[in-house]
C-alpha cells in the first residue's frame, strides 16, 4: 500500500493511500482508485461512501495552472464528477515528483463511449435523451457560472454512470476546462485546441490554423462550442461509438480518414460535417424523430452564434423527453415508407432502380418534415425554456 501526501493552495493537507492498481491512463496521466485518505479535506466522507479515485497529471507543475484548477473544488452539481481537491506532493523527489494531483468522486459504471459500442440495442431515442436532459444540466450549470466555464471535451469516454444501473451520468475531466468573461479568456484552451477532433467545433478546429489570428477567435470561441460537441455526442451514441461524417456531396467518409485533427480540418474546410443523416439510414435498425434531427442540426451551424444556448438545449432535451405523443418503441412509425414505382427492373441482377422524379418527391417530402419538425421544436423550447428559468 502506497502513501502520498498532498498539499493544496492555502497550506492544507490530506494523506492518500492506495494500492498500484491503475484505473485508467492517457495523455493527461493516469487514474488509481483511493483506499483510504485523511487529513482536514477529507474525501471519505459519507456522501461518497468512501469511493474516490486520485487523478495525477502528466505535464510539469505550473503555478497559474495550479491556481486555475482550484476553481474545481468549488463547483457541485449532480451531473458532474465531484472534485473534492487539488494539490501536490508535500515533500516531491525524483521518486514523487511535483505534479498536481486531483481527488474526484469515483464513478464505478464506466463511460458511455464503452457503452454504446458493448450495447448499441440500448440507444433508443428515449434513452439518449434521458441521458442527454442530464448532460444538458450539466453544461447549464456550467455556462451560467461566474466567469462562465465552458467545458471544451464533451464526448463519450469523458461521460460516466455514477454505477452499474446505466441511469445516472456524469461529466468528467473537467480539469480541461476554459473560463471566459465576456469574450475575453481569462485561462483554458485559447492557446492549444482542447477536445477529440472528431467532435471538436469549426471555430476551435480554427485555432490551429495559423492564418487565422487569435484575437479572432477569442469572439467565437465560447460557450457555443459546447452546442456543437453535444451534437456530435449523440450521433457518437447513435453510431456505435464513433461521429459519422459526410463530405459537401453527402457522401460518407471512412473513420481511417478521420484519424487526426488536420484530417478533420480539411473534411470542414470543404463543406463536409458530422451526418446527422444517419438517424434514418441503414444498417440503423432503429429510428429517431425528426425533432432530434432538426436539434442535431441546429447544434452544429457552422455559425456558433445561430446554435442554441445552455438554456435552449436544455429546454428542447425536455420537451423531447417528456412529450406523451411521442413513441420510441415502434420503429415501423417513424420510417418513411412509399410504394415504389420503378423505372428499371434488371431481371438478371434483381436490381431495382428508383425513378428520379419519385427520387425528387421522396427528398421533398423529407425536407418538409424537417422544417415542420424544426419549428415544432423552437415553438416548444421557447414554451419550456421559460419554466426552465423559474427553476
Amino acid at each position: 500500500m502506497a502513501e502520498l501526501i498532498l498539499q493544496d493552495q492555502e497550506g492544507r493537507c490530506a494523506t492518500c493511500e492506495f494500492d498500484g492498481h491503475i484505473l485508467g491512463c492517457g495523455s493527461f496521466g493516469f487514474i488509481r482508485k483511493l483506499s483510504s485518505s485523511h487529513g482536514p479535506i477529507d474525501p471519505s466522507h459519507d456522501a461518497f461512501n468512501g469511493k474516490t479515485v486520485l487523478k495525477t497529471l502528466s505535464h510539469q507543475f505550473n503555478e497559474e495552472h495550479f491556481v486555475h484548477l482550484q476553481r474545481l473544488t468549488t463547483l457541485s452539481h449532480p451531473n458532474l464528477v465531484r472534485c473534492l481537491m487539488v494539490g501536490y506532493p508535500v515533500n516531491p523527489s525524483l521518486l514523487v515528483p511535483k505534479l498536481i494531483h486531483i481527488i474526484l468522486e469515483y464513478c464505478e459504471g464506466g463511460n458511455l463511449h464503452q457503452l454504446a459500442i458493448k450495447e448499441p440495442h440500448k440507444m433508443t431515442e428515449k434513452y439518449i435523451l434521458h441521458l442527454a436532459e442530464q448532460i444538458a444540466k450539466g453544461i447549464r450549470y456550467l455556462h451560467t457560472r461566474d466567469p462562465i466555464i465552458v467545458y471544451g471535451d464533451l464526448k463519450g469516454e469523458n461521460i460516466l454512470f455514477q454505477d452499474t444501473a446505466f441511469m445516472q451520468v456524469k461529466i468528467a475531466d473537467l480539469d480541461s476546462f476554459g473560463m471566459f468573461k465576456g469574450s475575453q479568456t481569462l485561462h483554458g484552451f485559447m492557446k492549444n485546441p482542447s477536445g477529440s477532433p472528431t467532435h471538436m467545433s469549426p471555430e476551435m478546429l480554427m485555432i490551429c490554423d495559423k492564418l487565422n489570428s487569435l484575437s479572432n477567435m477569442d469572439e467565437r470561441v465560447g460557450r457555443r462550442t459546447d452546442m456543437y460537441s453535444f451534437a456530435c455526442l449523440i450521433l457518437e451514441l447513435i453510431n456505435k461509438g464513433e461521429v459519422p461524417y459526410t463530405d459537401k456531396n453527402k457522401l460518407s467518409i471512412a473513420q481511417n480518414e478521420l484519424s487526426s485533427l488536420l484530417a478533420i480540418r480539411n473534411v470542414i474546410n470543404k463543406g463536409g460535417s458530422p451526418d446527422v443523416s444517419i438517424l434514418f439510414s441503414a444498417p440503423n435498425t432503429m429510428r429517431y424523430s425528426r425533432e432530434l434531427q432538426a436539434l442535431l442540426n441546429q447544434c452544429l451551424h457552422c455559425n456558433p452564434a445561430e446554435r442554441p444556448d445552455c438554456h435552449d438545449l436544455l429546454a428542447c432535451v425536455s420537451y423531447l423527453r417528456t412529450d406523451p405523443k411521442r413513441s420510441y418503441s415502434d420503429a415501423e412509425t417513424q420510417t418513411e415508407s412509399f410504394k415504389p414505382e420503378y423505372s428499371h427492373c434488371d431481371a438478371e441482377t434483381q436490381t431495382i432502380t428508383v425513378s428520379t422524379e419519385q427520387q425528387a418527391i421522396a427528398a421533398k417530402n423529407s425536407k418538409e418534415k424537417e422544417s415542420a419538425a424544426a419549428e415544432n421544436l423552437r415553438m416548444q423550447r421557447d414554451t419550456v425554456r421559460k419554466a426552465l428559468l423559474g427553476t
